[in-house]
């Protein structure tokens, strides 16, 4: 197993066990469906934004406001945008 494959690893169990029901749908949806879309920096990109707390996720993609901003990039607008079903 290679760097990125841990790296793509600790991303699923991250977007996966979260605590908070909904986030842990979300994101395990979206980390389902873009994680082998993915470079190795987009993957550093993502593993920040699933550092953030819950109640700081569900806010900013609720569209609320929230204290610790969610930078713009790539990632971030992939993941504001994607709708799970």
């Amino acid at each position: 197993m290679n760097d990125i494959d841990t790296l793509k690893n600790k991303i699923k169990y991250r977007a996966e066990y979260r605590g908070h029901k909904e986030l842990d749908l979300l994101l395990s949806s979206f980390v389902k469906n873009y994680i082998n879309q993915l470079n190795l920096h987009e993957l550093n990109l993502l593993i920040e934004i699933l550092n953030k707390d819950d109640e700081t996720l569900y806010n900013w993609y609720m569209g609320k406001e929230v204290k610790n901003k969610i930078p713009r990039n790539k990632v971030s607008v992939l993941l504001k945008n994607f709708k799970f079903k």
